[in-house]
């Protein structure tokens, strides 16, 4: 697998920073990662530091992997404890 260099500018990293707190507070996680197609983190908001996101990063990676024959997309994992609010 070849891996490229991301470079995210200082107000694109404020713009992404701001999608994943709204995005905390439009539902009931604890914590947003945004990831890239190969697993590496690239964003966190709200109390990722408490996750282990280099694993997250790779199991995402993974199912994407698994998904690759046609069901291209976002693949969403949600904790017990995360969900829209009602």
């Amino acid at each position: 697998m070849r891996l490229h260099d991301i470079v995210i500018h200082e107000s694109d990293a404020a713009r992404i920073d701001a999608v994943l707190r709204r995005f905390l507070s439009d539902s009931t996680c604890s914590a947003a990662v945004l990831i890239d197609r190969s697993g590496q983190p690239l964003a966190e908001s709200g109390t990722a530091r408490t996750l282990d996101v280099g694993s997250i990063g790779a199991l995402a990676a993974a199912v994407r992997r698994a998904l690759s024959g046609g069901a291209e997309g976002v693949v969403h994992m949600n904790a017990d404890r995360c969900g829209a609010k009602r």
